[in-house]
């Protein structure tokens, strides 16, 4: 697995959608894909993303708990708010 090379407590990470792109290089599973992509998160970090399927979301919050990381589930309407302010 590959980490961020950047390991401070006060960056905020982001994850888009979770899909099977460069499988070459991530992974041939969505399981395998999302243990790289949340490769990212780092302790203490705050996440970023939107709810996704049951596969993504039980191995995001299973990296986020081990590493005493926070969760932030995006919505729509969150996202809409955010628009609205700009």
């Amino acid at each position: 697995m590959q980490l961020n090379v950047v390991s401070r407590e006060d960056m905020i990470c982001v994850i888009t959608d979770i899909g099977f792109d460069h499988m070459h290089i991530l992974g041939h599973t969505i399981k395998e894909i999302t243990a790289q992509k949340v490769g990212i998160v780092h302790e203490h970090n705050p996440l970023l993303m939107y709810a996704q399927g049951k596969e993504v979301m039980d191995v995001v919050e299973a990296w986020v708990k081990d590493r005493e990381a926070e969760l932030h589930l995006i919505t729509q309407n969150s996202e809409q708010k955010i628009t609205d302010m700009a």
